[in-house]
């Protein structure tokens, strides 16, 4: 059974069936469930759920079944976004902050309109803001990368600057700043900036480099508005191989492979004639291999390039 799949029936296994349809309201409500991820180690299963009007994260363990909350948000003016695995014990969210600004307070949920980032156990101790900013809603916290080969940090965009974040204590550890004209960046399977987007003189420009020590090398210059251009979407695990979503070949987005070493393109990976494929990319740490390409297409569907994986 596809994961996906296994997700699905856990977490319908305790909703009531009913043969009636469900009245029109429901289609405007919050889900029963979102934002559902399986830990590393394959053991639990971190979502999203309402908990007496608010959302709230819970925890359901596959081996008793047992699901159980871990937060207890219930201010209107804080809401859960997003949560995530940093690795099979930590688990990191969003909360987007809705109050007024004026209303300031020293809880740290309630400082305005700006998405911060949380830390919190999967038996709900160690609950605590990542880290302190008071820079207000243009430096909203950015979870940028997953390092699976160091489970205690993640790559974080504070402040405006790429830091390394651990995941228990907060700690930062500052790996970049906005470079000239690189202010979108795409880091490689280490975490390291490797490529990256920026704008000058009302242009698109898409970089790359071969080690994060090397020199920005622009790969392409574009009008937005009259033209596509490539873009990078992620680094293979082989630390040369660069997937970039490109119109250059056709009217819509494909998948290509760009060689960072040689400066050479590749034949597309995919593409589909009717839409356009822009990612994300659906990669295996264990495997080391790229296993899939989300697009839009009728519905939401993923391409996957290795077919054991389908």
């Amino acid at each position: 059974m596809k994961l996906s799949s296994l997700l699905l029936l856990v977490l319908l296994l305790g909703l009531p069936a009913s043969a009636n349809p469900p009245p029109i309201e429901a289609f405007f409500q919050y889900p029963a469930y979102s934002s559902v991820e399986l830990s590393p180690d394959g053991e639990n299963i971190v979502a999203l759920a309402r908990i007496n009007g608010h959302q709230n994260i819970v925890v359901l363990n596959l081996a008793s079944g047992k699901a159980y909350p871990i937060t207890q948000f219930s201010h209107p003016d804080k809401r859960i976004g997003s949560v995530f695995w940093a690795n099979s014990n930590r688990i990191l969210f969003y909360v987007w902050l809705l109050g007024d600004p004026d209303r300031v307070t020293g809880d740290w949920y309630i400082i305005g309109a700006e998405r911060k980032l949380g830390a919190v156990n999967k038996d709900g101790s160690d609950f605590r803001e990542l880290f302190h900013s008071s820079a207000g809603p243009r430096f909203s916290d950015t979870l940028f990368h997953l390092l699976p080969d160091d489970p205690d940090h993640v790559l974080v965009i504070h402040n405006d600057v790429v830091q390394r974040a651990n995941v228990n204590n907060g700690r930062l550890d500052h790996v970049g700043r906005s470079y000239p004209h690189v202010t979108t960046f795409v880091p490689d399977r280490d975490g390291r900036l490797r490529a990256g987007m920026g704008n000058l003189n009302d242009e698109v420009q898409t970089y790359y480099r071969n080690n994060d020590k090397m020199p920005w090398k622009k790969l392409a210059s574009y009008d937005w508005w009259k033209q596509g251009g490539p873009r990078p979407l992620g680094f293979g695990y082989d630390g040369r191989t660069l997937y970039l979503a490109s119109d250059h070949e056709s009217d819509r987005e494909q998948i290509y492979e760009f060689d960072v070493e040689t400066g050479k393109w590749g034949e597309a990976v995919f593409g589909d004639s009717r839409f356009d494929v822009s990612g994300p990319l659906v990669f295996s740490h264990k495997q080391r291999k790229l296993l899939g390409i989300h697009y839009e297409a009728e519905t939401s569907t993923i391409h996957y390039t290795d077919p054991e994986a389908a």
